[in-house]
């Protein structure tokens, strides 16, 4: 997850080249955040509840502002915020996720049937699902 996060995330930032934009040291390492950018609350801040999806609204050098009104700090955002490209299967439970979804580690000894259903029953339709 860390990994996709980072790469994506660098490669995003490179295919975008957003004028705007702040660099942090989060939970899962460095990150790079611009306007526009969907991430996922995780950890615990009542602005951004865990699991939630915000989308940024500004990005700046000493706070960050999501759609909805909501202000951070960047060190606030450091602890409560990450990527959303990778996310564990317990953080995508309840939420319908838009695009492609590509199952990965399905072998590990920790995926169960139950696991791999909550995982597969995220995805829109069976033509955006990709189990590896």
């Amino acid at each position: 997850r860390q990994t996709i996060n980072a790469k994506t995330n660098a490669r995003e930032f490179r295919e975008k080249n957003p004028k705007e934009f702040c660099q942090i040291l989060g939970r899962d390492g460095p990150m790079t955040i611009w306007p526009g950018q969907r991430l996922i609350g995780a950890g615990w801040n009542p602005k951004v509840p865990n699991g939630s999806f915000v989308v940024v609204e500004r990005a700046g050098p000493d706070s960050i502002e999501l759609q909805g009104g909501i202000s951070l700090t960047t060190a606030e955002a450091r602890k409560c915020l990450r990527l959303s490209h990778a996310i564990k299967i317990e953080a995508s439970q309840s939420k319908t996720l838009s695009g492609k979804i590509r199952i990965l580690e399905c072998g590990h000894q920790h995926m169960t049937h139950a696991r791999l259903l909550v995982a597969a029953s995220r995805a829109t339709s069976g033509d955006l699902l990709a189990i590896q």
